[in-house]
């Protein structure tokens, strides 16, 4: 896994940084500090391990190492109290789910994740902010060819992807919950929204 060039700036941990000093200006100082400590190395490498860990083979949309990001993903949306903002899941309550399905080809379907921190502001939280990060890369040298560019490693054959973009996933997941946890108030609405099949184009 190559995970060095994805942490050695830290560029997950300063993107969800700027996401939230930028977008609650009016903050009390102590309210940002609260949710910068939830913000620390450790939880963005841990997040950045899975994703791009070995047993997600790469990521490639449609496979199944894209769909257990997916679900990681989503189980962090529920923990962090996100209201799940994707497909209808139940007609009759009209519930909704985390994923929103789609069809890449006519063999496979993948899911982007989606879940939203409502505004406090009722005359603005219908006013939607969109934080996106994509969650799918190429896959490995088994499937077919995507823009797998160069030699994944010595050992296998994997593009583990943890700059592209498990790197900015865990920034977005890693700000969802400091808005979540701190319970952080925004005059419009957030919508978290992790992408699929990216590298499809």
């Amino acid at each position: 896994m190559r995970l060095g060039r994805a942490m050695k700036n830290r560029p997950g941990m300063l993107l969800a940084a700027a996401i939230l000093l930028f977008s609650v200006p009016l903050l009390s100082g102590e309210g940002i500090r609260d949710s910068l400590a939830l913000m620390t190395e450790d939880s963005a490498r841990r997040h950045v391990d899975y994703l791009a860990g070995d047993d997600l083979e790469g990521r490639r949309a449609g496979f199944p190492g894209c769909a257990k990001a997916e679900e990681y993903i989503a189980k962090k949306f529920e923990e962090a109290g996100l209201a799940p903002t994707g497909d209808i899941v139940d007609k009759k309550e009209k519930r909704r789910g985390y994923y929103q399905t789609f069809s890449i080809s006519s063999k496979r379907t993948t899911r982007n994740c989606l879940a939203l921190y409502e505004g406090s502001d009722a005359a603005l939280k219908d006013e939607v902010v969109v934080i996106g990060a994509h969650h799918d890369h190429v896959g490995n040298g088994g499937q077919e060819n995507l823009q797998q560019l160069g030699k994944a490693t010595e050992r296998d054959g994997i593009w583990n992807g943890a700059d592209d973009n498990a790197s900015g996933t865990a920034a977005l997941l890693l700000a969802a919950q400091a808005f979540a946890v701190a319970k952080l108030p925004t005059r419009r609405s957030i919508l978290f929204a992790t992408f699929s099949a990216e590298e499809e184009g």
